[in-house]
């Protein structure tokens, strides 16, 4: 049961990931909004990392049911 649960974990976030664009690029259009001010942000919601990495901390944050911002 637990390597399905960790398959379907693992296939919902390729999916997430899949989608083209992300929340970034709207802000990206707004020209009051530095690039470093972007990547910033991007530091600090873990985006620069790489997607292994990425899941790892998605994972972790799913069983501490903490769901990201809202």
């Amino acid at each position: 049961m637990i390597p399905l649960l960790i398959g379907i974990t693992f296939f919902s976030f390729l999916i997430i990931q899949m989608a083209p664009g992300d929340f970034f690029d709207q802000l990206k259009l707004n020209p009051q909004i530095s690039k470093v001010t972007l990547e910033k942000m991007q530091q600090e919601f873990g985006l620069d990392k790489p997607w292994i990495v990425q899941y790892f901390n998605w994972l972790k944050n799913i069983a501490k049911l903490v769901f990201g911002f809202s």
